[in-house]
């Protein structure tokens, strides 16, 4: 088996639980009803027990499912749910790139996190990582003049770098396990012209201020950012209705 296949290789039991976890993100089954007999997935999907047994575990670790000795396996509320699991975020995406709470609700997530990591990385970064970050910040100007997919993938390095560059193991693994959701975000905000330079002089001051070590400028200039992402958030157009 070549490497690319490898790398492209998922478990039985993975493919169950995104087929079963899709189905619940679509609402059928709801939250609170139960899930058929395991040996009625088995055979649903041609797979051993076994399998089945091990995709409802890795849909518990994600919050969607509980099991219940002698009750069988039952789908958990929402509230629930492992907002922060990459695949879970990936089955919701559609929904989530128009859902102007989830939007609203990541934004005040992102306040709590990424003022203070702008101000650790101020004063903490090393000069390898002040380097990466001036790089992250060119990289994110040159994509205004590529497709969606460079502008999303460099305006989450640039966030990411910062997270890193922070050097404390709690503020990075945050910063990381938020990405996916962060690009959710930015997909959805970066789909309207002018929001990514609109707001490309608050990414420029954010990195001119760590590379300064000016720890009080940059966690300022994080929540000028944000700020302006609130504002492109709430011009957003309403979500669809079905």
């Amino acid at each position: 088996m070549d490497a690319a296949a490898d790398i492209a290789w998922i478990s039985g039991s993975e493919q169950i639980a995104a087929r079963v976890g899709r189905a619940i993100v679509a609402g059928d089954p709801a939250p609170g009803e139960r899930l058929p007999r395991e040996a009625e997935l088995a055979i649903a999907h041609g797979v051993s027990r076994n399998t089945v047994r091990e995709a409802m575990r890795l849909l518990m670790a994600k919050g969607l499912v509980e099991i219940v000795p002698r009750r069988g396996t039952a789908v958990r509320p929402r509230k629930f749910w492992n907002v922060l699991d990459g695949d879970l975020l990936r089955w919701c995406a559609e929904d989530l790139r128009h859902d102007a709470g989830f939007l609203r609700e990541l934004v005040v997530a992102r306040r709590m996190v990424e003022p203070m990591a702008a101000r650790q990385a101020a004063l903490s970064a090393t000069d390898v990582q002040r380097a990466l970050l001036v790089d992250a910040q060119r990289r994110l100007a040159a994509a205004l003049d590529a497709d969606l997919t460079e502008m999303l993938d460099s305006d989450l390095a640039f966030h990411i770098a910062i997270a890193d560059a922070s050097n404390n193991r709690f503020v990075r693994a945050t910063g990381r396990a938020i990405g996916y959701a962060l690009q959710l975000g930015f997909e959805a905000l970066l789909t309207e012209p002018g929001n990514l330079p609109g707001n490309l002089a608050n990414h420029a001051d954010v990195i001119e201020r760590i590379v300064a070590r000016d720890a009080i400028g940059a966690e300022q200039a994080m929540h000028r950012l944000l700020d302006q992402s609130e504002t492109d958030t709430g011009r957003l157009p309403s979500p669809r209705r079905n």
